[in-house]
């Protein structure tokens, strides 16, 4: 199975809630990871996906280098 659908796979078992909708204004689809809120967009709803499996991956490593990143970021909002 490849990287991209055990993230998918793996997002489901901890229920966690992807949405992809179509954005008419921006007129692409956008795949919303809404736990830790990153977006991505594509052409189709696949590719929005497989960008979102990759924010979601870079996003892993920076938590791996950066431990507490997202306390950072939190602060700031």
């Amino acid at each position: 199975m490849s990287a991209f659908l055990d993230q998918v796979v793996s997002a489901k078992k901890a229920e966690t809630e992807i949405e992809v909708f179509w954005s008419p204004e921006d007129e692409v689809w956008i795949a919303n990871h809404e736990d830790l809120e990153i977006n991505a967009f594509g052409d189709t709803q696949p590719e929005a996906l497989r960008e979102l499996a990759t924010a979601m991956e870079l996003y892993r490593e920076q938590e791996e280098v950066y431990p507490g990143i997202e306390d950072v970021f939190s602060d700031l909002t």
